[in-house]
């Protein structure tokens, strides 16, 4: 999994809708033990938003279109809700953070390296 589908997969949430019209999220100093959690809950909303388009390229009307948006949206934030330690609204933020701070983006990117290296 390379950086970009990482930094794709924490900000699905706000693409699909999850966390409403929360504000871009300042930059924080986030635990290594709640970017565990992040990274962890991305990787599933990962595979989630990946066969979610797919399913959408296949999709022919608007209806379908819509029908696999909502179930995408349903499957991530029940993946982010499993994840122990970390909210929705947590992992809105983090996703958010990540667009405009490189040390917290390089600090996910090397999470995410570590994590898939060992599956």
């Amino acid at each position: 999994m390379t950086f970009t589908t990482t930094l794709k997969a924490g900000a699905v949430a706000t693409v699909l809708g999850l966390g409403g019209t929360a504000a871009l999220a300042q930059a924080a100093d986030y635990s290594d033990a709640k970017l565990d959690d992040f990274v962890t809950a991305a990787l599933e909303v990962s595979q989630v938003t990946a066969q979610a388009q797919q399913d959408l390229q296949a999709a022919q009307t608007d209806a379908e279109r819509q029908q696999i948006t909502t179930q995408a949206q349903a499957e991530a934030q029940a993946h982010i809700e499993e994840t122990d330690g970390i909210t929705v609204e947590e992992y809105v933020s983090i996703g958010q953070a990540l667009q405009n701070d490189q040390d917290l983006a390089d600090r996910i990117n090397l999470m995410v390296a570590e994590r898939t290296k060992q599956d």
